[in-house]
């Protein structure tokens, strides 16, 4: 689910859960001829008795979306277009933004290049105080929604730009909702590009891999080569570290210690009970690492039981040719592994920090 479709589902649930607010929100803006400010609106809403209502945190927990700055404190609560169509008595200043909108398409496709198109209160046709109304709220209005096809709408009589790059996306509405579709396509479109430069790249290595075995065990020579062999044949490259061959001074405990905190995976081969193989493996899963896990088919004792119940590989000596891939397998979904973690934790910062309460 991309950045518009996370929007969008939370958009229309914050309509949803506070459309008795947003009800009041609308009769203030048809009062007052804008929107009302958060305290204001709360203080109304504690004269006629509410108490439940959290006026500051429905404003703040109104989804934006991606690439819209917003501050995390609103200080007002701006309505779009597309939040009035369970009013009725909004459909008046819908219809008004309509009517605006063919206006400005008209004038677009008419203004001499080189000069700004404008439109004005004049160019729209009015025949009741309920238009003339929401005629005189049309700059508040459409200055609080986002995108229009207006440029700084103000004045008295008032008068707009026209948003000469977006304007012939408007220029079939007939409607307050294919305005509104007009609108979301746009947003889409946004997100799109946003999400497609907000991805991180795939990564392609290099790749720490952490080996954990009993280096000095008869069979141990023979294990290195198959996991060095098998490292080699994997595309991405790989960094192989073993801790008894760790060419910096200092204590051998805060060196692995060290390497198990900052390799993407591990490799452990637990063909014998070794305290150190295992206090190790331990402290990988506790970090969260991808383990790969071998074990030699005549081993004579089997391993723990939290650790037997973890998938691994026996293998023969020498390896089976199915083996092998059985181990490569491992290898290659614990850099998958790595990746899918790594995209999630991107995407959480890039999209945690965006409004998508």
């Amino acid at each position: 689910m991309g950045s518009y479709e996370v929007w969008l589902e939370r958009d229309r649930n914050w309509v949803d859960q506070n459309l008795p607010l947003l009800k009041e929100v609308f009769q203030w803006f048809l009062k007052e001829g804008d929107w009302p400010k958060v305290e204001e609106l709360q203080l109304q809403l504690h004269q006629q008795g509410d108490r439940t209502t959290k006026v500051r945190d429905v404003a703040n927990s109104r989804p934006t979306f991606a690439g819209l700055a917003q501050p995390s404190v609103m200080s007002h609560i701006p309505l779009g277009a597309r939040h009035l169509f369970k009013m009725p008595e909004a459909r008046t200043l819908l219809a008004v933004t309509v009517a605006a909108t063919k206006a400005a398409v008209r004038v677009y496709l008419t203004t001499p290049r080189g000069t700004q198109p404008r439109i004005d209160s004049s160019m729209i046709t009015t025949a009741t105080l309920g238009q003339i109304r929401a005629l005189e709220l049309f700059p508040a209005f459409i200055n609080g929604d986002h995108p229009t096809p207006f440029l700084g709408p103000g004045g008295d009589p008032w008068s707009a730009g026209v948003e000469v790059t977006n304007i012939l996306r408007y220029e079939h509405v007939d409607t307050p909702e294919d305005y509104v579709a007009c609108q979301l396509e746009i947003i889409r479109r946004w997100c799109q590009g946003f999400d497609a430069r907000a991805v991180p790249a795939k990564r392609t290595g290099p790749f720490r891999a952490f080996i954990i075995m009993p280096f000095k065990a008869p069979w141990s020579d023979d294990s290195h080569e198959l996991i060095m062999r098998l490292l080699d044949t994997i595309d991405e490259q790989i960094v192989p570290i073993r801790a008894d061959k760790i060419p910096n001074p200092g204590r051998v405990n805060d060196q692995i210690i060290s390497e198990l905190n900052v390799c993407d995976f591990v490799i452990g081969d637990i063909s014998e009970i070794n305290a150190n193989v295992f206090w190790e493996l331990g402290y990988a899963e506790a970090t969260g690492k991808p383990c790969v896990l071998l074990r030699r088919n005549d081993a004579s004792i089997d391993p723990p039981f939290d650790i037997y119940v973890n998938r691994r590989v026996d293998y023969s000596e020498p390896p089976t040719l199915e083996e092998e891939e059985l181990i490569l397998s491992l290898m290659n979904g614990a850099i998958q592994q790595v990746r899918d973690v790594e995209t999630a934790q991107a995407s959480q910062r890039i999209y945690g920090g965006l409004n998508f309460k």
